[in-house]
């Protein structure tokens, strides 16, 4: 899992601060409720080591998921015959 700090300016993005871990796997078989706390304590962790802007009082978070996949192919369809028309 990966936790960002991105400093959106001007239409662009720039990220300032990555923080990569790796899920446990008692926190992947474990409860919803375990898993959102995991990972609350790492984005609590990243804005712990940042600070916010001249100005700024409270961090404005954003969360997206992306999720691997598999891309397994269809074999190729049967031909098609022909119905004498």
């Amino acid at each position: 899992m990966r936790v960002a700090l991105v400093r959106l300016q001007d239409n662009e993005a720039s990220v300032e601060k990555l923080d990569k871990s790796t899920i446990p796997e008692h926190v992947k078989t474990g409860t919803a409720e375990e898993f959102f706390k995991w990972i609350a304590e790492r984005i609590i962790a990243l804005a712990g080591e940042c600070e916010l802007d001249e100005g700024e009082d409270a961090w404005k978070l954003g969360v997206t998921w992306s999720f691997p996949f598999a891309y397994v192919p269809l074999p190729p369809p049967p031909p098609v015959l022909e119905c004498g028309f």
